[in-house]
C-alpha cells in the first residue's frame, strides 16, 4: 500500500473508533438516566448486565464484517477485520 491508501485506512479506523465510542457515550447516558430512583441493587445488577451485553454485541457487530445471524454460521465464520 502506498502512503495515501495507510493514510486513508487509518482515517477510516479512527471515524470506526469515534463511533463506536459516540454510540457507547449516548446508550450508557440513556441507561444511566434509566436508573434514577431505583431502589433494587438486583434490578440495577441485572440491567447493567444487560447494558453491557448489548453494547458488546454491538461493538463486535461494528468492528468485524459479520452479517451472520444463527449460531451454526457464526461457527464457521473468520472474521475479516476492517482495520
Amino acid at each position: 500500500m502506498n502512503k495515501m491508501s495507510n493514510f486513508a485506512v487509518k482515517i477510516m479506523y479512527e471515524e470506526k473508533i469515534k463511533n463506536i465510542v459516540n454510540n457507547f457515550e449516548s446508550k450508557y447516558r440513556n441507561w444511566l438516566s434509566s436508573q434514577d430512583g431505583q431502589k433494587s441493587a438486583y434490578d440495577y445488577e441485572k440491567s447493567y448486565t444487560d447494558f453491557m451485553r448489548e453494547i458488546s454485541q454491538d461493538t463486535l457487530e461494528s468492528t468485524t464484517s459479520s452479517n451472520y445471524k444463527s449460531r451454526n454460521s457464526k461457527k464457521k465464520y473468520k472474521p475479516q477485520w476492517d482495520i
